[in-house]
């Protein structure tokens, strides 16, 4: 065990959600993301086009919402030397943030009392909630001396006659009008929470919907020339709090907005329960009345984009830590070189001194690759399944071709082409001949073929094969695959250098001020982050239970793919599957739902275009945060075609003994000597054969 190095400053990534940081961090901390040919609310925040921001958790919503706000807004313009309305002027639009659980959204609803009434109490509680949240700005505006006493008191006037009667009659600033509203409020909130008690609710509405919600800012407007140009942004972050009654009032609203008003909604990919508005039922529709802004996806969808953005959000993070140079701070520069270099990475070359190391501690002749073979081989030939072979001196013969002493992946390359051409049933000799002259070759010069992309595309997997034989553990190093392991979700990134930095911390390194964070730092910091991705993004109760044993089972045959001898695909994280097809039941179609919704999965953009039918089905990826828990890659290439059967197997709760079934041939058909035959009399008799291990 390490001990906490005194060098080691305070952890820059110890705060991950945006609702813990400050005004103040979510200003400092702020990295642009732009994408050529993508103009919206990202760029645009004045934009008057309502918008849904849609997204996986810790995908960067709040973040960007509260960035776009006032209480941020504010720390510019005092930075930059101007004053409140100079700015918001300056912008063109007025943030306000609203975090749909504090509404206490739950209250309304149930206690005996009808679905109207909870209806109209929330939106009459909304109206006077969002008023005195944009009628706080105005006060802090009068209270900077930015708004003359006589308008001041003509703008309360004014909006003293939006409500029923007199209950805002005698407001002469923007203070007094704001705590007579929260008077309204507590008043509805005593009568909301005794309802359970009294089974009846008794409240004067004093505001028709949309009085408060566009009235002030039509009169801000009319008395204010500074804003006359401004865009009133009401920004209603965590909408999966709201139930389908209340989205619908918000829905109603988007559809039946007046100038200048503007909404923006944040929620989680799965948080959008209705489109449906109040006016008979009918639907918001897309393009028309709002637009999307599905954030993860569109991290995610510009790799390139997405690495300078991550890379810049890293240093603004480690601008905190006192010590890193000061000609690093800023990080303007994507590809910064200092920071590739904080992290010690694995050299997969394959003629590493690295990969030689591994297979260190066994003698060339009985490394477990070829101890496995031998076994293998002599099935075979006693089961008339080893064309070439004449006795133990040609199996010797075959091994020997194979081998390649100072290079333990090529020898796994050898082996690899070697299965798979037993599994096509050529001579065994001939093609340890053929593989031999290939590997010399190759080592040679190099030069580009079948044997090098052979290598290319499988070294992933045999590295980890060498290293799961050599009892070694699978490495997830370096702040490019970190960043590819985030899957568009910044959270994740800090997350994972949170428990990188703790644990290099614990080890007695000095992360990112002296020397480089070891692998192994990296990691356990890794396989941490893992963990709290699967507890924290996971749904509760029963279906939390189900999805987590159907990534489990995912991930066991992705598993099974890439430790067998011969793997159908080459870095297998993905599946594709036809969701027209009637054999896919309907409980592990919504465990499919609900796993995208959570971000377990990923789909693909475009689809996988079926090799036999040329049909374009549904493609699926793994979240690569997921993988250090079945030792997978962070790389997709390959993907497998599941059929309805073999879906209900991972994705159905219920059909364990299925999916038991489904992995035995899984792992008889990619080992050798059967490939998925049955075994022979002879065979099961003596002897049965070790087919995966």
């Amino acid at each position: 065990m390490g001990t906490m190095n005194s060098r080691s400053a305070a952890n820059p990534f110890r705060i991950t959600k945006s609702n813990d940081l400050t005004d103040d961090q979510i200003h400092a901390l702020w990295v642009n993301f732009s994408q050529p040919g993508k103009v919206d609310v990202l760029q645009t925040p004045e934009s008057p086009m309502p918008t849904v921001i849609l997204g996986g958790k810790g995908s960067g919503k709040t973040h960007l919402m509260r960035y776009h706000s006032f209480g941020v807004q504010r720390l510019r313009f005092s930075s930059a030397g101007s004053e409140i309305l100079e700015g918001l002027a300056a912008d063109r639009y007025l943030g306000i943030y609203i975090r749909c659980s504090g509404l206490n959204a739950e209250k309304f609803g149930g206690k005996g009392i009808d679905e109207p009434v909870w209806a109209e109490l929330f939106a009459y509680y909304m109206e006077l909630w969002l008023a005195q949240d944009l009628l706080a700005v105005m006060c802090e505006i009068a209270t900077a001396g930015e708004i003359d006493r006589e308008r001041e008191e003509a703008i309360c006037r004014e909006i003293g006659l939006l409500v029923h009667g007199d209950a805002l009659s005698g407001c002469e600033s923007m203070g007094e009008l704001q705590a007579r509203i929260r008077e309204m409020q507590k008043s509805v909130d005593y009568e909301v929470n005794n309802a359970i008690l009294r089974k009846a609710v008794s409240v004067e509405i004093l505001a028709t919907r949309g009085t408060f919600i566009f009235g002030i800012p039509d009169i801000l407007q009319k008395h204010i020339e500074e804003l006359k140009s401004v865009i009133f942004v009401y920004a209603l972050d965590e909408f999966e709090n709201f139930s389908a009654l209340q989205q619908k009032y918000v829905n109603t609203l988007i559809r039946e907005r007046q100038f200048p008003v503007t909404f923006r909604v944040g929620a989680r990919r799965y948080g959008i329960r209705t489109y449906e508005t109040l006016s008979a039922g009918e639907e918001i529709h897309q393009e028309a009345e709002f637009e999307f802004l599905k954030l993860d996806e569109r991290l995610r969808g510009n790799p390139n984009a997405y690495q300078v953005f991550a890379r810049s959000l890293i240093i603004r993070r480690l601008e905190a830590i006192p010590g890193v140079p000061v000609h690093h701070r800023g990080g303007v520069d994507s590809r910064e070189p200092w920071l590739d270099a904080q992290f010690e990475i694995v050299d997969s070359r394959w003629n590493s001194p690295y990969i030689r190391t591994l297979a260190a501690g066994t003698i060339p002749d009985e490394r477990p690759w070829l101890t496995q073979l031998r076994k293998q081989l002599e099935l075979g030939r006693r089961n008339n399944l080893a064309g070439g072979l004449t006795g133990s001196g040609s199996l010797e013969a075959v091994v020997s071709k194979l081998q390649c002493i100072d290079s333990p992946l090529l020898e796994k390359v050898n082996l690899l082409l070697f299965y798979q051409f037993w599994f096509r049933r050529k001579r065994l000799d001939e093609s340890a001949k053929k593989i031999n002259d290939l590997c010399g070759v190759f080592i040679r010069t190099e030069e580009k073929g079948t044997y090098s992309d052979t290598l290319d595309h499988y070294k992933s997997d045999l590295l980890a094969q060498i290293i799961r034989e050599s009892s070694r553990k699978t490495h997830y190093a370096g702040i490019d695959t970190f960043i590819r392991m985030s899957e568009g979700l910044p959270r994740a990134l800090i997350t994972i250098l949170k428990h990188v930095f703790d644990w290099g911390a614990f080890n007695g390194e000095a992360p990112f001020l002296a020397g480089k964070i070891s692998l192994q730092t990296q990691r356990r910091g890794v396989l941490e982050a893992s963990e709290w991705f699967l507890k924290h993004m996971r749904k509760a109760g029963e279906d939390g239970v189900k999805l987590r044993a159907c990534i489990d089972r995912l991930g066991e045959l992705f598993r099974v793919n890439r430790f067998a001898n011969k793997p159908t695909e080459c870095s297998l994280i993905a599946f594709s599957v036809n969701e027209d097809d009637a054999a896919v039941n309907g409980e592990a179609r919504r465990l499919l739902k609900i796993a995208e919704d959570r971000s377990f999965l990923i789909s693909v953009a475009g689809g996988q275009k079926e090799r036999n039918s040329k049909e374009v089905t549904t493609k699926y990826q793994l979240n690569t945060m997921l993988s250090p828990r079945f030792d997978l890659p962070v790389a997709r290439r390959g993907a497998i075609s599941l059929r309805g059967a073999e879906v209900n197997a991972v994705f159905d709760y219920s059909q364990s003994q299925e999916f038991d079934a489904l992995r035995e041939a899984w792992q008889r058909k990619m080992s050798a000597p059967f490939f998925g035959k049955q075994y022979s009399r002879e065979a099961t008799s003596t002897e049965k054969p070790d087919l995966f291990t």
